[in-house]
C-alpha cells in the first residue's frame, strides 16, 4: 500500500529551527559584554516572534509549492502527425488524328501531263483530296525513286514531286514495297534523303545496317509513334539491282521473329503506338488470304496497333482485331489489309483505279498502356484521267460526291461510280459494313 506524502514542516525542521533560535539568543546575550556596551538592551521575546514568523513563512512556502504541484498542468505528450501520402497525379490520355492512303506510282506519262512552262505541277493531282488527307499523321506508300542525276523513267521521277506530296498534307512516306530496290540501293538512299529534305518522314527502307536497326519514332500530338515496315517479297528487278548483303538490311523481311524484335526495341525506346506497314499479298486480289489473316493476328499479338497493307493495288477489307498480349487487357488493332492505289496511271482494271483513305482518332491511355479508336471512317477515291484544254490531266477525286468539275465528263463519272462499287463491295463484312 502506498503512503501518502506528508505536507507542511517536518518535526526535524522544527527542532533545527528551535536550536538555531536558542543559539541566537545566547549569542545576542553575550554580544554586549563582548562589545563593552552595557546600555544595549535585548528582548528574547523579539527573537521568538521572529522565529515564529520564520516558521510560518516556511510553512506557507511549502504549502504554496505543494498547491502549485497539484494545479500545474503536466506537459503534453509529444504527438506525431503523419505526412499525407502523396497521391500521384493521373497522366491524361492523349490522342491524334490519323489518315492512311494507298500506293502512289507516277510514270513518264503522268510526268509529262504535269509539266508546264514554269515547271512541274504534281500538286494538281492531289488538289481535290487535299482536305481529306489533312490529319495529325498522314502516311502513304511511294513506289518511285527521285534521283535527279539519273535518267527519268517510269520508276525514277523528278524530285519536284516530293514537295507536291508535302503540300498535299502528307507527313510520312513508306518506301517498304515490292519495287523498293528497282533503282538499286543508292537510288533508294537518295530518295530517302530527299523525302526528309522535303519535310516528310521516310521509313521502311534503309541505306545501312545501323539505319535498319534503329526504329523510326516520331512525336504526334505528344504521342510517341513507331513507324515500322515489312516486305514479303522484292521484285525480280530489285533483286538484280542489289546484292544479297544489301537486301538483308535495305528492307525488313516479313518474319515474325524480326517483327517481335523490332517492336520490343521500339517499345524500349519509348514508343506508345506502333504502326506497321506491310507489303504482302498478290496483285489484283480483293480479299486477304487465310495466311494474311493469320499473319495479321500474329502482328497484333506482337504489339502492332495499326496495320496498313499494300501491294495488291486493290482495296481489301478493314477489320478491328483483338490482340492477345498476355496482360488481360483489351488491345484493339486497326487492320487495313490493302489500301489499293491512291494514285496510278494504270487503267486496265477498275481495281487499279480504286483506292481509299482510312481515318481514325487514335487515343493513348498511359495508365493502362492501351489505345482506342474513335471516329473511324473511310473515303473512297478514284484516279481520274481526262482532257483539260486539249491536254490529258490526272487527278484523284473522292468518288462518292454529288458534284464534280465540268471537265469530268459523263463517261468518266460512269467509270467512277463503277470503281466506287469496287470499294464498297470490298468493305462488305468490314467494320464499315452498315
Amino acid at each position: 500500500m502506498k503512503r501518502g506524502k506528508k505536507r507542511g514542516i517536518s518535526m526535524g525542521t522544527v527542532v533545527m529551527l528551535t536550536i538555531t533560535a536558542l543559539v541566537l539568543v545566547g549569542f545576542f546575550g553575550m554580544l554586549p559584554r563582548l562589545a563593552g556596551q552595557t546600555d544595549l538592551r535585548f528582548h528574547a521575546s523579539d527573537i521568538f516572534v521572529a522565529l515564529d514568523q520564520t516558521i510560518t513563512g516556511i510553512g506557507e512556502m511549502n504549502a504554496s509549492q505543494s498547491q502549485k504541484k497539484e494545479t500545474e498542468t503536466p506537459p503534453a505528450a509529444a504527438s506525431f502527425t503523419p505526412a499525407p501520402t502523396a497521391v500521384p497525379t493521373p497522366v491524361p490520355k492523349t490522342s491524334f488524328s490519323f489518315c492512311a492512303g494507298g500506293q502512289i506510282a507516277f510514270t513518264n506519262e503522268v510526268r509529262k501531263a504535269s509539266t508546264a512552262d514554269d515547271g512541274y505541277h504534281f500538286d494538281w493531282i492531289f488538289a481535290p483530296i487535299k482536305d481529306s488527307l489533312n490529319a495529325d499523321l498522314t502516311l502513304v506508300t511511294l513506289a518511285n525513286s527521285t534521283v535527279s542525276t539519273d535518267k527519268l523513267t517510269d520508276y525514277n521521277m523528278p524530285v519536284e514531286m516530293l514537295p507536291a506530296l508535302k503540300s498535299s498534307n502528307i507527313d510520312a512516306v513508306s518506301l517498304g514495297h515490292y519495287y523498293t530496290l528497282d533503282g538499286g540501293l543508292s537510288a533508294m538512299g537518295t530518295t530517302r534523303s530527299q523525302i526528309t529534305q522535303a519535310g516528310m518522314i521516310p521509313y521502311g527502307a534503309y541505306s545501312t545496317q545501323q539505319e535498319r536497326n534503329t526504329p523510326v519514332i516520331i512525336q504526334v500530338n505528344g504521342v510517341s509513334v513507331a513507324m515500322l515496315s515489312y516486305v514479303e517479297e522484292l521484285s525480280k528487278t530489285g533483286k538484280k539491282q542489289a546484292s544479297n548483303a544489301e537486301q538483308s538490311f535495305a528492307v525488313a523481311p516479313l518474319d515474325l521473329a524480326v517483327v517481335q524484335q523490332d517492336i520490343q526495341t521500339a517499345k524500349g525506346m519509348g514508343a506508345q503506338v506502333v504502326v506497321v506497314s506491310v507489303s504482302w499479298g498478290k496483285n489484283g486480289d480483293t480479299k486477304p488470304s487465310d495466311q494474311q489473316r493469320e499473319t495479321a493476328q500474329s502482328l497484333a499479338n506482337l504489339g502492332a496497333d495499326i496495320i496498313i497493307g499494300t501491294h495488291p493495288e486493290a482495296v481489301e477489307t478493314v477489320q478491328i482485331l483483338t490482340a492477345d498480349r498476355g496482360d488481360g487487357r483489351y488491345h484493339p488493332v486497326l487492320c487495313a489489309y490493302s489500301m489499293g492505289n491512291l494514285f496510278s496511271a494504270d487503267r486496265e482494271k477498275r481495281v487499279n483505279l480504286s483506292g481509299m483513305l482510312l481515318h481514325a482518332q487514335v487515343e493513348y491511355d498511359p495508365a493502362t498502356d492501351t489505345i482506342a479508336f474513335d471516329n473511324l471512317s473511310y473515303t473512297p477515291t478514284y484516279c481520274w484521267r481526262g482532257k483539260v484544254n486539249g491536254s490529258y490531266r490526272y487527278q484523284v477525286f473522292v468518288s462518292n460526291l454529288t458534284s464534280y468539275p465540268e471537265y469530268v465528263d459523263k463517261d468518266q463519272l460512269g467509270v467512277m461510280n463503277r470503281c466506287l462499287k469496287v470499294v464498297t463491295d470490298a468493305m462488305e463484312g468490314s467494320i464499315f459494313d452498315p
